[in-house]
C-alpha cells in the first residue's frame, strides 16, 4: 500500500492495518467521499485501536470512529471503510 502512493494522496489513512489486501477503493473527488473494502489480518487491529476510537462491538462486526472515517472490521478478517460525510 505504501508503495502505490494511496496515503500521500490523502484517499485511505495510514493507519490502516499494514497486513491489508485486497484493497478496493473508490472516492469522489467532487464531494472527497472514500469508501473502501479490504482483507486483513485478524490480530493486526492495533494502529486502528490507537488512532480510532471503538464506537460499537457486536458479535459479527467492531466498528471504530476515526475522524472523518468510520471503519468497520468483521470477525473473519475483511474491513470496510466509508467517509462519514457525502
Amino acid at each position: 500500500m505504501e508503495q502505490s502512493g494511496i496515503f500521500e494522496s490523502g484517499w485511505l489513512p495510514s493507519y490502516l492495518p499494514r497486513s491489508a489486501h485486497d484493497i478496493q477503493e473508490s472516492h469522489d473527488i467532487d464531494t472527497n467521499y472514500v469508501e473502501a473494502s479490504f482483507q486483513f489480518d485478524i490480530g493486526d487491529t492495533d494502529s486502528i485501536k490507537s488512532n480510532c476510537t471503538l464506537a460499537s462491538e457486536t458479535n459479527e462486526v467492531t466498528t471504530y470512529a476515526c475522524g472523518i472515517y468510520e471503519i468497520e472490521l468483521f470477525k473473519g478478517g475483511r474491513g470496510e471503510l466509508r467517509s462519514k460525510y457525502r
